[in-house]
C-alpha cells in the first residue's frame, strides 16, 4: 500500500488530481497556473516536507531571467554594451 501524496504550495494543498504520465510529467491545474504566475518554462522544486514524510511539496523556482525589470538604474544599457560589460566583467574574474 502507498502514503497518498498531497501537493502544496505557500501551505495550500492543490486539491485537483491529474495523472503522471509515461514520462513523469504533471499537469498543473489553470487555477494554481494563473494563482502562483505559473508559465511554460518555469523550473519547479519537489521536495519532502521534513517535518511530515508523506507530503511532496511543489514550488515555483525564480530564475535570474524572471528579475528582467525588477531593478532600475540609471544609466542605460543597449543589449551589446551590458553583453561587453558582462564579458569584461567576466574577463577580470569578477563573475
Amino acid at each position: 500500500m502507498t502514503t497518498p501524496v498531497l501537493l502544496i504550495y505557500n501551505g495550500n494543498v492543490m486539491e485537483n488530481i491529474t495523472r503522471v504520465t509515461k514520462k513523469g510529467q504533471v499537469t498543473v491545474p489553470l487555477k494554481y497556473r494563473k494563482r502562483f504566475g505559473i508559465t511554460e518554462n518555469t523550473k519547479m522544486e519537489f521536495y519532502v516536507d521534513p517535518d511530515r514524510e508523506d507530503v511532496l511539496v511543489v514550488k515555483p523556482i525564480r530564475d535570474f531571467i524572471s528579475f528582467k525589470g525588477v531593478f532600475s538604474s540609471r544609466k542605460k544599457y543597449t543589449k551589446e554594451s551590458a553583453r561587453r560589460a558582462y564579458i569584461g566583467d567576466v574577463l577580470k574574474g569578477k563573475v
